[in-house]
């Protein structure tokens, strides 16, 4: 989740692991801001 604060808006942005330089791979713009405490970083361990 990236927040732009010029446009007050946010974007999530898909980015290949295996390639961080190549930059992102999707974004999905948003119409309006999602707050940073709204998410939290997960690790899934099977």
């Amino acid at each position: 989740m990236v927040y732009d604060a010029a446009r007050h808006q946010s974007e999530a942005v898909i980015l290949d692991a295996r390639d961080l330089a190549a930059g992102p791979r999707a974004r999905l713009r948003l119409g309006h801001h999602v707050p940073h405490s709204a998410f939290t970083s997960h690790v899934f361990v099977s």
